[in-house]
């Protein structure tokens, strides 16, 4: 007999297989074996929190190019080059990290924001900032990578 908890993971895992990440059973994996006090902040469970969004970072780092991978593409052929890898990532991200994520968050009781994904700051970034722009390669990771936004968070808080 399954608990209450690997019922529920076994729920979110009964969807299609075009909207099922790749990484989902690895994700559940790890979840499950998260002690319950890590949700907790202030000694309240996030879980129990009344509010009905939540606020999701999905997308920072296709956005901003935040992967190593985009370094390497941009080492290879330059801006363009990392603006392909960058596209593909992007495209991708609807099928596999969306849906996972949604239906993670949404077995919470929760309703998932994406603000990287709004389609006004990605026409704002397209049509105002380069793709060279976003990071600096010659800095360290941590610091190079998503160079764009973290001077902007610098400067905001």
């Amino acid at each position: 007999m399954q608990s209450k908890a690997q019922q529920s993971l076994s729920s979110l895992k009964e969807t299609n297989n075009k909207a099922k990440s790749h990484d989902f059973n690895m994700a559940t994996n790890e979840i499950k074996d998260v002690p319950p006090d890590l949700y907790k902040q202030e000694g309240v469970s996030l879980a129990s929190v009344p509010s009905k969004v939540v606020f999701s970072g999905l997308g920072a780092d296709e956005v901003f190019g935040g992967y190593g991978r985009f370094r390497t593409a941009y080492l290879r052929g330059g801006a363009a080059e990392m603006q392909t890898e960058m596209s593909m990532d992007l495209d991708r991200l609807w099928h596999r990290n969306m849906g996972r994520d949604d239906r993670v968050i949404s077995s919470c009781g929760k309703e998932a924001r994406f603000p990287f994904l709004d389609t006004n700051l990605l026409q704002f970034l397209r049509e105002h900032c380069p793709t060279s722009s976003l990071c600096d390669w010659d800095d360290f990771r941590g610091v190079g990578d998503k160079k764009l936004l973290r001077l902007f968070a610098e400067r905001r808080l």
